[in-house]
């Protein structure tokens, strides 16, 4: 009886660490477009990196023109799934 619950619970055990969600990294996301629908033409945001610095490009699109205006701002790592973003690139 007692090793049927160590069992069970060693296989509970294991079946939750399995389970657990996996974090996006940052360095997933170098290069690959994020677009965001807001009823309107839509945003995108795009993470750039240049040697060891990040940069975050917003760009709203337009119901005319394909890009209304285009940001880039520069970003700093806080952890591998977080940035911080500080003021426009000049």
């Amino acid at each position: 009886m007692k090793f049927t619950r160590l069992t069970l619970l060693c296989f509970l055990f294991v079946f939750i660490l399995s389970c657990q969600q996996n974090n996006m990294k940052i360095s997933s996301l170098i290069g690959k477009q994020i677009i965001i629908d807001n009823n309107w033409a839509g945003e995108s945001f795009k993470v750039n990196n240049i040697n060891t610095k990040y940069f975050i490009i917003r760009t709203c699109f337009g119901s005319g023109v394909n890009i209304a205006w285009e940001i880039t701002y520069a970003a700093k790592v806080i952890e591998d799934n977080c940035l911080q973003t500080g003021s426009n690139k000049k």
